[in-house]
């Protein structure tokens, strides 16, 4: 086979042509996965075990006000990952923070967690729970406390709706 010679670093390496593709790859990706499961030497590569979500689990979710699918996207798909990050959500902070400074009328500190619950909620596809701290951000963006406090029942009724979801999910809480 021809070689060409691969740029790394400061280092030229040279390779056989059909392998290029693993090589340059590997430069750019540290795991010991190989692309289009190939690994050097052109041998199979064992195929990726496929997690998928139960139907019980999308129901719940999706009764929940969950956008699943545009959730999935942004876990490239990944609905094991996806379930890690719930349970993550489950011990996230934010909404103690929201609470603790509802209670001391704390704006500041009530603006930051609830704008943080509103990107986290967001990437998760909590809809209803993001407009919720959406609107509360609004009204205290706009230095209305009084409606941020209004708001604030709305936050916690869909938190606790979306908490009640995923701890009933199958291998999780239920």
């Amino acid at each position: 086979m021809d070689e060409i010679r691969l740029v790394y670093s400061r280092f030229y390496i040279p390779v056989r042509q059909d392998s290029i593709e693993f090589c340059t790859w590997k430069r750019y990706n540290k795991t010991n996965i190989a692309p289009r499961n190939q690994v050097p030497g052109g041998g199979p590569h064992r195929e990726r075990e496929v997690h998928k979500m139960t139907d019980r689990t999308l129901d719940i979710l999706k009764q929940a006000s969950v956008d699943v699918e545009e959730a999935l996207a942004h876990f490239s798909g990944n609905s094991r990952l996806y379930e890690k990050f719930l349970i993550k959500f489950l011990q996230d902070d934010c909404f103690k923070r929201i609470e603790g400074a509802v209670k001391a009328r704390d704006s500041q500190e009530m603006l930051t967690a609830s704008h943080t619950l509103k990107g986290v909620a967001g990437n998760l596809g909590f809809v209803a729970l993001m407009d919720a701290c959406a609107e509360m951000v609004r009204q205290l963006r706009s230095n209305n406390m009084e409606g941020a406090l209004e708001a604030y029942p709305g936050v916690k009724e869909t938190y606790e709706t979306v908490c009640a979801a995923i701890n009933s999910m199958e291998g999780i809480g239920g």
